[in-house]
């Protein structure tokens, strides 16, 4: 008998960490909106912008279990004064049938928010949103997503049950990308200087 219910008791266990590895939430970015995975600069996807310069993002959810997500909520974080967010260039999924545009009121916070009726997204690669970030100022900027309301009440990423999945990852966020800033190449600088020198010189000249 006690070799039966401690049966039952380990296969409880395993059935139950199956279930969380299973509902283990994985965010990715796709920086360039080209599909081919990034450069990795410390386990996460790199990205390096130049003055002026600026990049569409993406950013997916995988590893989403059954029976799919029908709402989800992201606060994208990132250093307001090394990058800047274009209003009026957020974006969503056509299947994300419930969406308001992305706030973006505080600097450093972008919140993205979508909802669909039934059936829930299941599986990988589900695009959330997409974002277009430009250089402010040289340096190395990191991006991290949190649920909405950081640890709060309320569940952003709600599953077709009812179940949500918010604990996984509200606590700590999760670590998405690294932005680096540099400077414009001084090869570069000379160049657009010599031809400021000759468009100065020909204008002389007529």
């Amino acid at each position: 008998m006690k070799k039966a219910a401690m049966i039952f008791l380990s296969l409880v266990v395993v059935m139950f960490l199956a279930t969380r590895v299973q509902a283990e939430l994985v965010f990715d970015l796709d920086f360039g909106q080209d599909g081919i995975a990034e450069q990795k600069l410390d386990g996460v996807d790199y990205w390096e912008l130049t003055p002026s310069e600026v990049v569409w993002i993406d950013v997916y959810v995988s590893n989403v279990p059954d029976p799919g997500l029908i709402s989800f909520g992201i606060d994208i974080a990132y250093d307001p004064s090394q990058l800047g967010v274009t209003p009026g260039t957020e974006t969503y999924m056509p299947n994300w049938y419930i969406t308001s545009a992305a706030d973006i009121s505080t600097p450093g916070d972008i919140i993205m928010k979508g909802g669909r009726m039934f059936p829930g997204l299941a599986g990988d690669n589900i695009k959330l949103g997409t974002i277009e970030l430009h250089c402010e100022a040289i340096g190395l900027s990191d991006i991290w997503l949190y649920d909405t309301d950081r640890c709060g009440g309320f569940d952003d990423f709600v599953l077709a049950d009812g179940s949500g999945l918010d604990d996984e990852f509200c606590a700590t966020g999760i670590k998405l990308g690294s932005v680096n800033n540099v400077p414009i190449p001084g090869s570069f600088l000379l160049l657009a200087s010599a031809l400021f020198g000759l468009v100065g010189i020909k204008r002389k000249s007529i």
